[in-house]
């Protein structure tokens, strides 16, 4: 029976060392943990150098995950856009346009 707790304790330990570790598979974005959650906050001057760079940041992700043997669930991935008040050099185009995904499927 001990044995068993020393081997769960050692399966959630690499998973912690995994999920912290989450940070370094992308240098475009700031990565905030806590618990099993991952908040992930992508910025640029324009909606489209966002867009862009939250794809790339995913698509690292993805990669992160599969190599690490961990599983993404997609039922609980969503993302919020936040604009600036004030008029900026973000572009007035309609955020419709504009996707975020993982291989392939979309991010609501």
């Amino acid at each position: 029976n001990g044995m068993v707790v020393t081997i769960h304790k050692v399966v959630v330990n690499y998973f912690l060392l995994y999920i912290n570790d989450i940070s370094n598979s992308s240098d475009l974005a700031i990565f905030i943990l806590f618990a099993d959650d991952t908040n992930i906050f992508v910025q640029g001057n324009t909606i489209e150098e966002v867009y862009r760079k939250g794809n790339k940041v995913l698509n690292a992700v993805r990669k992160y995950m599969l190599l690490n043997k961990l599983h993404i669930n997609m039922s609980k991935c969503c993302y919020i856009h936040f604009k600036p008040n004030t008029k900026s050099k973000m572009s007035d185009t309609d955020d419709n346009e504009y996707q975020l995904q993982i291989d392939g499927f979309p991010i609501k």
